[in-house]
């Protein structure tokens, strides 16, 4: 009887000691303790075999691990940041005294709000909202039918912007993790998520940008399109000498593992032309995690080797590229590809 109760509870892992080649003293006392309170009765440590709690000690190192690089709660945190090497919760970004402009995001007979910029301020993205409800109404179709294939599958959204994609994935009933580096950006998602019915809890921002390495770069916007994020290296860790420009921290694709626990995905990336370094920072992500489907644009990289590299990232691992309307692509032909690419694993 112990021996099975001791597997089936292994969820309690996490509050005895740390994991070695067999049990401790005190881990074992621990766990009898635990037993024999639920139990009633008294267990003498003599008549258990070590060897049956080594299956409860396997996921203590991991969680140990988990912890000590996490103070966040996803089903409490909205926005959480990679720093230092640590997970930090930063939901003050959510908090703002500047009264920021709404609109209504609508999809297929839904809508929820949407904090937006000021007229002019983007007047791609942020106008065409306050217009129609809309932006890239076909893309996000796409996004909500590769979902639909899929009930497990969660939304991550690399270059978030303002979150049309991200809010509409949510609006359906889909968990989302939303990725964006811009300040402005995620205090307005994060605004959108709390005035949302539901969305707490569904819906993650992570503030950092995605790279192939961990480290520091300023970020500035283009006047009357914020969408229109250009990205400068930083060598050092240096204050930036050109304060108009926003410090963003990268973190690699691979380390929102450490936080996000999710088998199946359905992705989009619109980083500007960095979509190549967002996938070498991925590696491990796209081993532990099955990505049914991801969508990206294209423009910059049809005379790039960057398009190159990323087809060899992807074709190996199943990957088919699409038009919009399901033709498949010759990688051998990049150039002409369209403007938006989708991969989707046949």
């Amino acid at each position: 009887m112990l021996r099975s109760q001791l597997f089936i509870t292994s969820k309690y892992s996490e509050l005895f000691g740390k994991k070695s080649d067999c049990i401790n003293d005190v881990t074992l006392q621990k766990i009898i303790n635990m037993f024999a309170n639920a139990s009633k009765h008294s267990i003498n440590s003599a008549h258990v075999d070590r060897n049956v709690l080594k299956e409860v000690g396997i996921q203590i190192k991991d969680k140990e691990a988990q912890q000590s690089m996490s103070d966040v709660d996803l089903s409490r945190d909205i926005v959480v940041q990679r720093l230092n090497g640590k997970w930090v919760t930063e939901n003050d970004v959510c908090n703002t005294n500047e009264k920021l402009r709404i609109a209504k995001l609508k999809m297929k007979g839904k809508e929820t709000p949407i904090y937006i910029y000021n007229a002019g301020e983007d007047v791609y993205i942020s106008d065409n909202v306050a217009r129609s409800g809309q932006w890239e109404g076909d893309l996000v179709g796409w996004v909500l039918n590769q979902l639909e294939k899929d009930q497990e599958a969660v939304f991550v959204d690399i270059g978030a912007n303002i979150g049309v994609f991200s809010l509409t994935a949510a609006m359906f009933g889909r968990h989302v993790v939303s990725v964006d580096p811009v300040r402005k950006n995620v205090q307005r998602l994060c605004r959108s998520i709390m005035d949302s019915v539901g969305f707490k809890g569904r819906v993650n921002v992570v503030h950092n940008a995605l790279s192939d390495s961990r480290g520091t770069v300023q970020l500035g916007t283009y006047k009357g399109n914020v969408g229109g994020t250009f990205v400068k290296e930083l060598t050092d860790q240096k204050p930036p000498k050109d304060e108009g420009l926003e410090v963003a921290y990268t973190v690699l694709l691979d380390d929102l593992l450490e936080i996000f626990k999710f088998k199946k995905a359905v992705m989009k990336i619109d980083v500007e032309s960095f979509e190549n370094k967002v996938l070498a920072g991925g590696k491990l992500f796209f081993e532990k995690v099955n990505v049914l489907a991801l969508t990206m644009e294209w423009s910059t990289h049809k005379t790039r080797t960057t398009g190159k590299d990323i087809i060899d990232f992807l074709v190996p691992q199943g990957f088919k590229p699409q038009t919009p309307g399901g033709q498949i692509l010759e990688t051998n032909n990049y150039a002409k590809w369209p403007v938006n690419v989708f991969w989707v694993k046949l």
